[in-house]
């Protein structure tokens, strides 16, 4: 039987996301929860920051 390892990170709230799958760009959002995200999301809204706005978003729709 192989049992093949998967590195890879936790947010708080539980969500995995295996190392392989990390860009540069989703990096930074890997470890928080989807509260964090939500609430990140609603500050950069707020400063017009929507380029960071549509990645906060990607990984908030692939949780």
């Amino acid at each position: 039987m192989n049992k093949q390892t998967t590195w890879g990170i936790f947010s708080p709230d539980g969500h995995f996301q295996a190392i392989s799958d990390l860009t540069v760009a989703r990096i930074e959002y890997a470890s928080k929860s989807s509260m964090e995200l939500k609430e990140l999301l609603e500050e950069k809204v707020e400063m017009e920051h929507y380029e960071q706005c549509a990645l906060i978003r990607d990984e908030l729709a692939r949780r």
